[in-house]
């Protein structure tokens, strides 16, 4: 058990340095989790870019209707 302020502190301590953990640990998880979703952004729209210039080459060509 708790007997001193030395073990009281030792356990806040724990605790803190506990939290601080998940924290840095959150942050550098959703800062990977931004990138990633960027990259499959980037990705996906450049799907409809290339969509879209097919589009326009199919309807240059003469025979279009």
């Amino acid at each position: 058990m708790l007997e001193s302020i030395n073990d009281v502190l030792s356990v806040v301590t724990c605790v803190l340095a506990v939290l601080f953990s998940l924290y840095i640990l959150f942050v550098v998880s959703d800062r990977h989790h931004g990138e990633l979703m960027k990259e499959r952004e980037d990705r996906y729209y450049s799907f409809y870019e290339d969509l879209n210039d097919d589009f326009d080459d199919e309807q240059d060509e003469p025979y279009y209707e």
